[in-house]
């Protein structure tokens, strides 16, 4: 049975040969587009796309919103990668599956790896369509995307100082805010949400966590941008709403950050 390095290694491989077939060079930066922000894409020049069905070891993208393809763009003259859409361990895939677009990428000479998502706000003076910047996360998941190898190719206490970047521009137009990564897919309760608070958690969400560390123990620069799609459960008093809705049309929301996000994009690609 392989390994998920070797399954890595092929998976790299594939992407570099298309690259290669359509004389295109390798980007430095890959952006993951999460739910509510595929049409960010479309601010780009396509150059080539490849469906994650076609690339070994990976799956198709099944969520709503989310086309399912790795696109190679220009964007302002710079080559970028574009993960239109990820998978989730709440789909049945494994923390180590939900990473492995972005470890694949990381193989093949990426440096910096800008993640997106949208997200529920436990923080109330957070509101929806809003973009924040991750500054840490808690992985609530109990799931680790790491494999060492048999034996272990490193040190098995893996260091995760300085997980996220703060780039000064983003630092300075945005909220920073600590991200709070769950299994999913339910919702959470309000009881949790005030247990995340007291855990110092400031936003919450299903995604992004493997993925960032995965990213970072390869050596890629990671930076989180995530929209405020919701207010997380018990923070809205359905009483005085009339919504019994918590997530209400979250992609809708996360859409609304897109002019924000092109605004920025530019200072985090360089």
């Amino acid at each position: 049975m392989q390994t998920l390095i070797q399954k890595l290694a092929e998976a790299s491989a594939f992407i570099k040969a298309r690259l290669e077939s359509a004389q295109l060079a390798s980007p430095k930066t890959a952006l993951v587009l999460g739910s509510g922000l595929g049409a960010l894409v479309e601010r780009f020049e396509p150059l080539l796309r490849i469906p994650f069905a076609e690339i070994p070891h990976y799956a198709p993208a099944r969520m709503p919103g989310h086309a399912g393809q790795l696109s190679l763009v220009s964007y302002r003259g710079c080559p970028l990668f574009v993960c239109e859409g990820r998978i989730h361990t709440y789909e049945g895939y494994s923390a180590a599956e939900s990473a492995f677009l972005v470890e694949a990428l990381c193989q093949l000479g990426i440096e910096q790896v800008v993640l997106t998502a949208a997200v529920g706000a436990i923080r109330v003076d957070l509101r929806p369509g809003q973009l924040v910047l991750l500054r840490d996360q808690i992985n609530l998941t109990g799931l680790h995307a790491v494999d060492l190898g048999d034996p272990p190719a490193s040190d098995l206490n893996l260091d995760m100082l300085g997980l996220y970047a703060q780039p000064a521009v983003l630092a300075a137009a945005l909220p920073s805010v600590v991200y709070l990564g769950t299994h999913g897919p339910e919702l959470e309760t309000p009881a949790e949400i005030r247990a995340f608070r007291q855990l110092g958690a400031d936003v919450v969400g299903m995604s992004v966590v493997h993925e960032a560390c995965a990213a970072h123990l390869m050596g890629a620069t990671v930076v989180g941008l995530v929209v405020v799609s919701n207010m997380a459960a018990g923070l809205v008093d359905p009483a005085q709403t009339g919504d019994t809705d918590t997530l209400g049309d979250f992609r809708a929301v996360a859409a609304q950050a897109l002019p924000a996000l092109s605004r920025l994009l530019p200072d985090v690609i360089k």
